[in-house]
């Protein structure tokens, strides 16, 4: 996580502004209820906070592995006073509700452009599945390409990504109504964006 260290007091604005609009369909495609929790994991600087709170989440708990990107998110946490808004030093491969000082299972995970860089992507998936309640809704997204074209090499080495990956494969086994949709994509981020939706069983 040291290569996201040191990017994190620049991703805002070098990156963030290509997934405006994608970040915006994935938070509405989970469906947050009012007074639900929310675990935003990865949660990079802390893009999806704003957007989470604002469709009725009461409460965000954001986990990721790089210091610097949780510096970032701490940082929007308080200058716009998220006082319902907490974040963790968490590797997504063994997080448990400890971790995060949660009593019980959350309402509701998004995971954004997190499974194309997680290490041991498929087993990380596994463990943040078992923290969301039965019943529960995940959303995720990131990018996919069968091949890896220069941007997909642009990728690894700029967010340390695997854009060959079929991320929503672990979700679409274990969630019932699953549903993959295409998003808006350009040349530069190195595959195309899906979103992938489901509820976990109860």
């Amino acid at each position: 996580m040291s290569y996201y260290d040191l990017f994190s007091s620049r991703y805002d604005q070098s990156v963030s502004k290509y997934y405006i609009k994608q970040r915006k369909a994935a938070i509405e495609s989970l469906s947050v209820s009012k007074g639900d929790v929310v675990l935003d994991f990865p949660c990079g600087t802390g893009l999806s906070f704003d957007g989470l709170l604002a469709k009725g989440a009461g409460g965000v708990i954001g986990g990721d592995l790089s210091k610097g990107m949780l510096r970032q998110a701490s940082q929007k946490i308080k200058s716009k006073s998220l006082n319902n808004t907490r974040v963790y030093a968490a590797d997504a491969k063994s997080v448990c509700l400890d971790d995060l000082e949660l009593a019980e299972q959350v309402d509701r995970l998004f995971i954004c452009l997190g499974l194309t860089c997680f290490n041991d992507w498929e087993e990380a998936f596994a463990n943040l599945w078992q923290l969301l309640k039965p019943g529960g809704r995940c959303t995720i997204m990131d990018i996919h390409a069968p091949k890896r074209g220069f941007y997909g090499l642009m990728a690894i080495f700029a967010a340390q990504a695997d854009v060959r990956r079929r991320f929503w494969e672990p979700l679409q086994e274990r969630a019932q109504d699953f549903e993959k949709i295409e998003q808006p994509s350009l040349p530069l981020h190195g595959g195309t964006i899906y979103i992938a939706s489901g509820n976990k069983p109860r």
